[in-house]
């Protein structure tokens, strides 16, 4: 990828270069800002997902080594959200064991649980960094379409659930008995619960492109107004074997995030590629030569 990268610039150089011998190149610094749809796509084997609302601002730098050509570069930020709940497999179980401040201390015991409404909220925000090539007809008003991609440093991710049911249980073989109403020992009814926490994630790869319509605004000023899509060409998803339901035998019933835990000591998500799709507004202040 940093070869790639690499070999991209060295070429928009010396064909920018080249390119000021027979046309005066004109510089463009913008500011943008947008919004829309957002997902984080997954293999959701043990999870159901659906689409959030995303967005992204920042600051950019274009050249243009020709009236129709330019390389755009620049930061920004771009947020994206997801909500996902359990698929087919909202009941979990595995063996645990008892500490010593519990009602039978050191014993061995199968814990299961059942979750109702649950559902999950992602959110993450990256600081990316874009290299585009932008292409404009002649006019005074142009159609654009750029591509390109960009590198996404995560900045922060969160998750947060709200109102959801929970009822546990533990088998114990050495009785032969089922305990399912010592709620003060973790297992019984749960109702009216929430939980938040982090996230992490790694370094995002994108595939960007962007197309509309460049407006005149002024001597040397332009309004964009397009449409932008941004998708993850890496696997995001770090590795993780927390469990899903982590049992406490003091009623306090941990979550752990659905997307980077276990359900029955399998992988809720394997893989994780951010997306976006939203309308984009950039002002462009203009400087020619």
């Amino acid at each position: 990828m940093k070869k790639v990268i690499l070999s991209i610039i060295s070429l928009v150089f010396f064909t920018s270069l080249w390119a000021q011998e027979k046309v005066s190149p004109r510089y463009e610094i913008t500011i943008h800002a947008g919004g829309g749809i957002s997902s984080l796509q997954y293999d959701p084997e043990h999870a159901k997902q659906s689409i959030g609302f995303g967005g992204k601002a920042g600051l950019g730098y274009t050249l243009f080594f020709s009236k129709h050509w330019g390389i755009e570069t620049g930061v920004g930020v771009d947020f994206f959200t997801a909500q996902s709940k359990p698929g087919n497999d909202s009941d979990g179980s595995y063996n645990a064991v008892t500490n010593s401040s519990s009602l039978l201390p050191g014993t061995d015991f199968v814990f299961s649980y059942n979750l109702n409404d649950y559902k999950e909220k992602q959110q993450i925000l990256y600081l990316t960094i874009p290299l585009m090539f932008q292409y404009q007809t002649a006019g005074k008003d142009k159609f654009y379409v750029a591509l390109g991609g960009k590198i996404g440093f995560p900045m922060s991710a969160t998750y947060k659930t709200d109102n959801y049911t929970l009822a546990t249980s533990g088998y114990f073989p050495t009785y032969g008995r089922t305990i399912d109403d010592l709620p003060e020992y973790g297992l019984g009814q749960y109702t009216g619960l929430s939980n938040d926490g982090n996230l992490e994630f790694d370094i995002a790869y994108f595939a960007s492109g962007e197309l509309g319509m460049k407006w005149v605004v002024g001597k040397n000023n332009a309004l964009y107004t397009g449409i932008y899509c941004d998708y993850g060409l890496n696997n995001i998803q770090k590795e993780n074997s927390q469990t899903f339901v982590a049992y406490n035998d003091n009623g306090n019933l941990p979550m752990n995030s659905l997307v980077q835990s276990q359900i029955n000591g399998k992988a809720v998500v394997g893989k994780i590629n951010p997306l976006a799709v939203g309308i984009k507004i950039s002002f462009a202040l203009g400087v020619a030569k």
